[in-house]
């Protein structure tokens, strides 16, 4: 390293800490070989900064102390599962990826099991329903009588991963020679590899874990949900010592592996006020045990509702107006303990195989849950919508949990306007589905396709944006989903951490789909190979700099040859990254912001 006087100056302390960062000429920081990125589902950007700000010792302090934070961090909507990992693992939203739901229609597929003659159309479901053995904890493999055929391929079965149409961050990974892992709910997350072979083989992933969510978790018991996530929190553990989930040699550590984790969704989702006394989270001298983690507690007395007064935690779900939620929530509050103590177990894994700072964690949720506060929750029903248009333009499916994605039979523009008055036209049917302002909450045409997308083979053609609330469900026991435009559906949490991460908070908007381009250019890689990025010119997350001093900062261009500085990243002025010359597409102009929904 050139020793400047600049430079001599910061070894003194001389310059303020954050100059210094730009002042070690050749250093970029430290080598880092892999990212380990985790969707705790309904995590929203709220819970953790009210977490970590009553559990100063807690590990998601820990991680936030040595990370970047973005409280705007938003989901493009659909906000639903399987929209929200392939966003944040494919770099691009809907209108590239052309997932919108697990339960979709394609206009240019067939039904399972064929015949593919006539016209094509059918619903398109990758839920729990793949699960082969859904009595068992596996699942077992892909039914595949239940999967959609492709005539133009010889109506063969459309696996989950051939159903994208823009490839993921493991594909690119895979194409350089790396190893490759993740974790998820049910066979049907198969779809983070990425397209691959016809016959369903997840090429890009060296190790895919998806114990079946239903079998486990049938009724958000969240003791259950809990020992759910342990079992993937195992997964990851197994694979920092280079082993598969099943515990056989995987052939290295991956360069990207991760996880998704239930038990706070469950939690938020769920209608149980308490937990079982012999499952009470605030046991002995304020002591949570979380796995092989304790963190003391700062709990509320509060009366429940048979009025026996308890110490439950309310401070992390905040209703519209940023006060505490009247109700006890005792099961998010052992959910959220809970969660920190596996992050406690992921970083114990990672320090004993010596990974800590070659590891990047980043802590993000593919939704969040709505409504937060339970006393504005109006159940409402879709059926409505179908009664409505049933002799105008029918529909063929419908979606909805906090929003409502309409597939109409007929796509032709006359007849999707004469639905969409058709449904503006009728108050009875408004006040059914929550619509109180239908100019604004019935999305279509050129309006909906600003947002979603052009995709015409897969894009609804009417989304219901309904009032701030709205749940559609007839479950007593559900009091929150997501899948909608509702903000806290879409304002998740977001940690990018690493020891030699400067750390800070990010304010300005980001949305998941940069943490896919962020993940490769962290190890080296070149975002441009993401198909998403290039259609929807999706950039790295900014903020991101390396503290020069950290004890194994190598001297080298580690991250492309971008200097890391204090403006972001990459460092102000500099290109990126270029789409790879063998494999053009025109870049779209970038998503526009949705006005936000709804208040947090």
């Amino acid at each position: 390293m050139k020793l400047t006087r600049a430079s001599l100056l910061c070894a003194f302390a001389i310059l303020a800490p954050l100059a210094c960062l730009s002042q070690l000429e050749g250093f970029h920081g430290p080598e880092i070989k892999h990212v380990f990125v985790v969707s705790v589902d309904g995590f929203h950007a709220i819970d953790l900064a009210n977490f970590v700000a009553d559990f100063p010792t807690s590990n998601l302090a820990k991680l936030s102390k040595e990370g970047v934070t973005y409280s705007q961090n938003f989901v493009p909507p659909p906000t639903d599962s399987f929209p929200g990992v392939v966003s944040m693992l494919s770099g691009g939203s809907c209108k590239s990826s052309g997932i919108f739901y697990e339960g979709s229609y394609s206009r240019t597929l067939y039904p399972p099991n064929g015949p593919c003659t006539g016209a094509p159309g059918t619903v398109v479901d990758f839920s729990e329903v793949l699960d082969s053995q859904p009595e068992t904890l596996s699942g077992g493999p892909i039914d595949i009588t239940k999967l959609p055929r492709d005539g133009s391929k010889g109506c063969t079965p459309v696996f989950p991963q051939n159903y994208l149409k823009i490839n993921t961050m493991f594909g690119v990974a895979k194409a350089h020679g790396l190893i490759t892992a993740w974790s998820d709910k049910a066979s049907g997350y198969i779809i983070t590899n990425g397209p691959g072979p016809v016959d369903g083989t997840p090429n890009n992933l060296d190790d895919i874990y998806t114990p079946a969510y239903d079998y486990l978790v049938p009724k958000l018991d969240i003791t259950a949900l809990i020992q759910y996530d342990e079992l993937h929190m195992n997964a990851v553990v197994n694979w920092t010592k280079a082993l598969k989930s099943d515990g056989s040699p995987l052939g290295g550590v991956p360069s990207i592996f991760g996880t998704s984790l239930q038990s706070i969704n469950g939690a938020a989702k769920s209608n149980n006020k308490a937990v079982a006394p012999n499952a009470d989270p605030i046991a002995a001298n304020n002591i949570i045990q979380a796995g092989d983690y304790a963190v003391k507690t700062n709990p509320v007395q509060q009366a429940d509702a048979s009025g026996v007064v308890r110490n439950t935690f309310v401070s992390s779900q905040l209703n519209a107006k940023g006060n505490p939620s009247a109700e006890p929530m005792s099961e998010l509050a052992t959910a959220l303990l809970a969660l920190d103590g596996l992050f406690g177990v992921i970083l114990n894994a990672l320090e004993e195989a010596s990974l800590r700072e070659s590891t990047v964690l980043i802590i993000s949720a593919k939704h969040g849950n709505s409504p937060i506060n339970r006393s504005i929750l109006s159940r409402k029903a879709t059926s409505a919508i179908t009664t409505t248009l049933a002799a105008i333009n029918p529909t063929v499916h419908i979606s909805a949990d906090t929003g409502a994605y309409v597939w109409l039979k007929s796509n032709a523009t006359a007849d999707v306007l004469a639905a969409v008055n058709a449904l503006k036209a009728n108050p009875t049917t408004l006040a059914a589905i929550g619509v109180s302002n239908p100019a604004t909450e019935i999305l279509y045409g050129d309006t909906l396709a600003a947002q979603f997308g052009t995709l015409t083979d897969v894009v609804p053609q009417i989304i219901i944006a309904p009032d701030v609330g709205t749940l559609y469900s007839g479950s007593q026991n559900k009091v929150s989903d997501h899948g909608g435009l509702m903000v806290e559906d879409e304002n998740t949490a977001l940690l990018v951490s690493n020891p030699c991460i400067v750390p800070g908070v990010v304010t300005t908007r980001v949305t998941s789909t940069q943490i896919a381009p962020t993940t490769l250019k962290l190890i080296g890689l070149n975002p441009g190979e993401l198909q998403g990025v290039q259609a929807e010119g999706t950039q790295p997350l900014p903020g991101i700099a390396f503290n020069h001093f950290c004890k194994h900062a190598k001297k080298d261009a580690s991250l492309g040859g971008l200097v890391m500085d204090v403006l972001g990243f990459p460092a102000a002025g500099q290109a990126p990254f270029a789409a790879p010359p063998e494999a053009p597409r025109a870049a779209s102009a970038p998503r526009a912001a949705m006005a936000p929904r709804g208040g947090m």
